[in-house]
């Protein structure tokens, strides 16, 4: 594996500098990352933030209650309750009712297009509508007085 080929430190900054902190690389891909850290002084700068922000984390107290596994203690916290879940479905229906709603509104949006095209294409012969129908041009106006 070669760390620094097209995508160059994108790439190592984005994918393998916080799994070589956390451990979590082979050890062909950390000694890949080893070696572009050792020759780019941006990556090398970045592994070394990233690195003191574990430590940190590492150090700190864990909050009260969370002796143990912090994960089986956070779990029930961000897991939906029952009436959650109802109004996230009724949320979803909403959505689904929403969206064939704007399906139609865009099929109608389509048609009123189309028509008005059509409308444009014609040449008008009709003459604008007279203000009074009734009478002709040719009569003379009428004086009140």
């Amino acid at each position: 594996m070669t760390v620094a080929d097209d995508s160059g430190c994108q790439a190592v900054a984005a994918r393998h500098l916080s799994a070589l902190v956390d451990g979590e690389l082979s050890e062909e891909t950390a000694n890949a990352v080893r070696a572009h850290l050792a020759g780019c002084s941006f990556c090398a700068q970045t592994y070394q933030e990233i690195a003191a922000i574990g430590r940190l984390a590492n150090a700190a107290d864990p909050p009260a209650g969370t002796e143990g596994d912090v994960w089986t203690t956070l779990r029930p916290q961000i897991t939906p309750a029952a009436s959650d879940a109802e109004a996230l479905l009724a949320l979803q229906a909403a959505l689904t009712e929403l969206r064939s709603e704007l399906r139609a509104a865009r099929a109608d949006v389509a048609v009123l297009r189309s028509e008005l095209a059509n409308r444009r294409d014609r040449p008008t012969t009709a003459s604008p509508p007279r203000l009074f129908p009734y009478a002709s041009p040719a009569d003379p106006p009428v004086r009140l007085t």
